[in-house]
């Protein structure tokens, strides 16, 4: 049952939305524009990315409300510590319901990447496995590991491990990664791609 959930949740045309959070005195370094390019040019992204893992069973495409921008009147300092980005997250979809007038900023894609500003601490990016939202800290957020990897997450991968080192199987996303928006290109490992469901044509099992 948990497999076939999630082979549905990776398969047909899923719809994603970015936001670009700001603060009154911090701003996330990739712009609207810069993001939206990114996107929609056909080069190296996460869309591109999972339609070439998946075979063509996973597509991404922009929803409606797309790649926007949303600045917060506060100022940065007051999302610093241990809960500081969860804290922004909250803050910036409460912002959103009230400005907006929307009862859930779920409601905006099925998957939704905020792209949080310098300043909310060491860390790179993160998601809720079987979650609608990820969420990336400065220069993580068009970073096609970065995103390859939480996107995983909002899907239902957990992380690679190997040897008992965790994010230590280097073979898929599902590991650590980097900033590089290019770079490197791979799949998921072969475990991740049989639960995902894309190849179950060629695949074969057999109860001795």
């Amino acid at each position: 049952r948990h497999l076939t959930e999630r082979h549905m949740q990776a398969i047909g045309t899923k719809t994603v939305s970015v936001i670009r959070i700001n603060t009154r005195d911090s701003q996330q370094r990739d712009s609207v524009a810069g993001i939206q390019s990114r996107l929609t040019s056909g080069g190296i992204n996460f869309i591109t990315q999972y339609n070439k893992c998946s075979n063509g069973k996973l597509q991404w495409q922009l929803s409606s409300a797309g790649v926007f921008d949303v600045t917060i009147p506060n100022s940065i300092t007051e999302f610093q510590g241990i809960n500081g980005s969860a804290d922004l997250v909250a803050a910036t979809q409460n912002f959103l319901k009230q400005s907006q007038g929307i009862a859930s900023v779920a409601n905006l894609a099925d998957k939704v990447i905020m792209c949080l500003p310098p300043g909310t601490g060491e860390w790179a990016a993160s998601a809720g496995v079987n979650h609608w939202r990820a969420q990336t800290n400065d220069e993580w957020c068009m970073s096609l590991t970065g995103t390859m990897h939480e996107l995983g997450h909002t899907m239902g991968l957990l992380h690679a491990n190997a040897d008992g080192v965790a994010y230590s199987d280097r073979t898929g996303y599902m590991s650590s990664g980097y900033t590089n928006t290019d770079w490197p290109m791979k799949c998921f490992n072969g475990y991740n791609t049989y639960k995902y469901g894309w190849f179950s044509g060629q695949t074969l099992s057999h109860d001795p």
